[in-house]
């Protein structure tokens, strides 16, 4: 059971709230939205190894069922959730699983980018874009944005 600090607000958050719930034709009504979720670990369920009372962890958790990330305590499965790294707090992991799940699937599953490729991201605009463009020094990946084109006249 973790205590939500931070819930993330997404794509998928926003057709829900829309009305798209044709999308889940089988989830019963009503129900609680939200995925990415940040906060502190308050019960360990049984046979659950690997976090404690008191841990702060963040994932996106159990879609395409209700997360129920947007509660205040949310029943999250443990695979499914991560100690949060101490330099980002509850909000900045909150708005991280989706987005970075998103990117990691595109680029890394699904075009096989390797250690030492490169790709060229055009318009880093939403954050699946931008968000490989800050972590690919830590996975060893090279990403790059277009400079400007220069201006004035020579």
């Amino acid at each position: 059971m973790v205590r939500v600090h931070a819930a993330g607000v997404n794509v998928l958050d926003w057709l829900l709230g829309e009305g798209g719930f044709e999308h889940f034709p089988d989830v019963p009504l009503p129900w609680i939205p939200g995925w990415d979720v940040s906060g502190v670990v308050e019960v360990v369920g049984d046979g659950v190894g690997g976090f404690q009372q008191g841990d702060s962890v963040y994932g996106m958790v159990r879609l395409p069922e209700p997360g129920n990330a947007y509660a205040e305590y949310a029943a999250v499965p443990a695979g499914q959730v991560v100690a949060k790294p101490p330099l980002l707090d509850h909000i900045q992991a909150a708005a991280l699983p989706m987005a970075g799940l998103t990117a990691w699937r595109a680029l890394v599953d699904e075009a096989g980018l390797q250690r030492g490729q490169r790709v060229l991201i055009h318009a880093a605009t939403g954050v699946s874009a931008i968000w490989p463009c800050n972590v690919r020094r830590p996975s060893g990946r090279t990403w790059s944005q277009p400079r400007p084109a220069p201006t004035g006249s020579t």
